[in-house]
């Protein structure tokens, strides 16, 4: 995508954003689950299938819910602190996208994604070489193709 056409793809802030602590956006989002809950009549039950099939879904809330590693590199620390933003951002929204579509397979990707990049990040703050080594290793995998 061209650098020119970045603009018209931003959406236009509506209301003030807000930052949060994860504990405070987990609590205000269970709240908000609750007073759902409670407004709106439980449907029925369906009756329960013979056998329950299987998902794949990758692990969402590995580096979410632990706690948060200590950085000696500052620039680090702000990288997981965004991506762990965004990980709790995207992560309650697994549960209302429809299953058959490439909403789902999207985020589990992103949220795969973005898991994988924090957890990188914790080693490479003790062994800066970690990042050539990841660079080597997926340039060698994009290669994997052509071979």
């Amino acid at each position: 995508m061209a650098e020119g056409n970045d603009q018209q793809f931003v959406p236009k802030a509506e209301e003030e954003v807000v930052q949060l602590r994860l504990e405070d956006f987990e609590e205000l989002l269970a709240q908000a689950r609750a007073q759902q809950a409670a407004a709106a009549p439980a449907p029925p039950a369906p009756p329960a299938p013979a056998v329950v099939p299987a998902v794949a879904v990758a692990p969402v809330t590995g580096q979410i819910s632990s706690t948060k590693p200590t950085f000696s590199k500052p620039g680090l620390a702000r990288q997981f602190d965004f991506n762990s933003t965004v990980l709790a951002a995207l992560s309650p929204l697994m549960e209302f996208a429809p299953e058959d579509s490439e909403i789902k397979a999207n985020l589990t990707k992103a949220i795969t994604l973005l898991t994988q990049r924090n957890e990188l990040l914790v080693v490479a703050d003790t062994d800066p070489e970690v990042f050539q080594f990841y660079d080597q290793h997926s340039r060698a995998d994009s290669m994997q193709p052509f071979c």
